[in-house]
């Protein structure tokens, strides 16, 4: 909170959520709701038993700075918008798999995603995309639209798409 690195923040904030974190409701509740802010891009509530030796308007304008850069994209590092999630232990559980153990060259390969939160308030996801090691796959799924995860609740995702020729083994 107090240097205003807001993907190091998010990052903390997801992973705080979580089921992993066995801390009280209300703690969590809190938690995402500034998260929520940093995602509008409105600089969090000071976090609860933070060191306040730094000035709270020098906390606030290194917010400021920092969202500023993120909403217009010019951070040093073009990647600055992506959390990797694969290693922080996230709100959101993810289990996938193919509907069957292998495919003919004619069949449509069906790949279901089902989706968990287990933050304390419903969480707005904007695009979910799956990234396979063979790159001209993952053109087939990839969803631009909104889904609603409310806590608790399992949410399917099916993505179909052609076997790509060059994936075929002999």
């Amino acid at each position: 909170y107090i240097q205003g690195l807001a993907n190091q923040y998010v990052s903390i904030c997801l992973e705080f959520i979580s089921r992993f974190v066995p801390v009280l409701k209300k703690e969590k509740l809190r938690v995402q709701e500034n998260l929520l802010r940093v995602l509008k891009g409105q600089f969090p509530h000071p976090e609860p038993n933070t060191d306040q030796s730094q000035n709270e308007s020098t906390i606030q304008e290194l917010w400021t700075k920092n969202l500023e850069m993120l909403k217009s994209g010019n951070s040093d590092d073009e990647r600055e918008n992506v959390i990797t999630m694969s290693s922080i232990a996230a709100c959101v559980e993810c289990k996938t798999w193919f509907t069957e153990h292998s495919y003919s060259s004619d069949q449509v390969i069906t790949l279901e995603i089902y989706l968990r939160s287990s933050s304390p308030l419903p969480l707005l996801i904007n695009k979910i995309q799956v990234l396979f090691d063979h790159e001209p796959c993952n053109e087939w799924c990839i969803l631009d639209e909104e889904i609603i995860l409310e806590p608790g609740h399992v949410k399917q995702v099916i993505f179909e798409f052609p076997i790509i020729s060059d994936t075929l083994q002999v």
